[in-house]
């Protein structure tokens, strides 16, 4: 009897801590916030000037994010006013025909019912003018497998001038099919069936446009390197600052110079094979280097930040960086260059 009452009391005390606790954390007051326009949007000069637009999530009061398809985008390119953006649905605004260009800074401005103002500016960096040399192929060991023939990995040199005062860009080697450049809008329609009130049914065409848009992503070949720039790496789609050491592969490398006083800068990297190779119609591959303005460099950098502490509630909070005032989001730009190359048929015959 005394075990039955002392387990009873034991649950009783729980309950009357985990609701004690429930009731104080309802009870905490948080102060209420008005929901902000997300501006998003990354110009690129192979591309039409395209931004998202939504509404901040909220937690006092609770709002969901939401579209905003009836405001007003101003954007201005060198303080001349552009075309008006025309909306085309899901919070997207676009400018067809408007490519921007490298070296012009570009401000937007976005106002709609029951916000802030919102505002922000970038400048189209210049892009990096830069040369493959010291090709070459080198055997590495297999990774847990010291009974495996080596395999071989490509090595290059790349070559980076910097006068253009470049400070934050990314590298990468491309292959695959080639992107698409911007296409006209162009109408889609399908037959759709309904009811009517009495039950009889009718036929009708269910038009909308389609908006191509240019693709700045290609596959990537993954590759090492021990540069000095490197502050950053993508892997598998994640950001990582972390865990990046010579047994580890990245399919780009984000790099700054703000600290560099050279104008030239020697990449070297080890290229690793990909199974895709086999299915490429060519042997030919794309060294990629895009220059960023710092806003989108600084963006990027605080998702690498938030990937590293991610799952622990005891790391230090990582505010996402953003360049928008009165808002929140990323107005930012970048500029690619790229030297295509044909790879050592030795290292495609492994």
């Amino acid at each position: 009897m005394n075990k039955i009452f002392n387990f009873s009391a034991i649950i009783l005390s729980l309950a009357a801590v985990i609701l004690g606790c429930e009731k104080y954390v309802n009870d905490f007051e948080f102060d209420k916030k008005s929901p902000r326009l997300v501006v998003n949007a990354i110009l690129h000069p192979d591309s039409i000037i395209k931004v998202n637009i939504t509404s901040s999530k909220t937690y006092n009061p609770q709002r969901e994010i939401t579209y905003v398809n009836e405001a007003e985008v101003l954007i201005y390119e060198d303080d001349n006013p552009l075309p008006s953006p025309e909306s085309i649905g899901n919070g997207y605004y676009i400018i067809e025909n408007e490519h921007p260009t490298p070296g012009i800074t570009y401000k937007i401005e976005v106002r709609a019912d029951g916000f802030e103002t919102a505002k922000a500016t970038t400048k189209l960096p210049m892009p990096v003018d830069f040369s493959v040399t010291n090709r070459g192929i080198i055997n590495k060991p297999v990774e847990d497998c010291p009974t495996c023939p080596p395999e071989k990995n490509a090595q290059y040199t790349l070559d980076l001038n910097l006068d253009n005062h470049t400070q934050w860009f990314g590298i990468s080697v491309s292959f695959g099919a080639p992107v698409l450049d911007y296409l006209n809008a162009t109408m889609d329609c399908i037959e759709v069936i309904s009811t009517h009130d009495d039950g009889s049914e009718f036929i009708y065409d269910s038009c909308f446009q389609i908006y191509d848009t240019l693709g700045i992503e290609q596959e990537n070949l993954d590759f090492h390197s021990n540069n000095r720039t490197i502050k950053f790496i993508k892997d598998w789609g994640d950001y990582v600052i972390d865990d990046y050491d010579y047994d580890n592969y990245a399919d780009r490398a984000y790099c700054s110079t703000e600290n560099e006083s050279s104008s030239t800068l020697q990449f070297n990297m080890d290229i690793s094979r990909n199974y895709r190779l086999e299915e490429n119609q060519n042997r030919e591959v794309e060294f990629v280097v895009n220059s960023y303005d710092e806003s989108l460099f600084r963006f990027m950098y605080s998702l690498a930040q938030q990937e590293a502490v991610d799952g622990d509630p005891f790391a230090e909070k990582i505010q996402i960086y953003s360049n928008v005032e009165n808002g929140l989001g990323i107005f930012g730009s970048l500029t690619p260059s790229s030297v295509k190359e044909e790879l050592d048929p030795d290292f495609l015959r492994q």
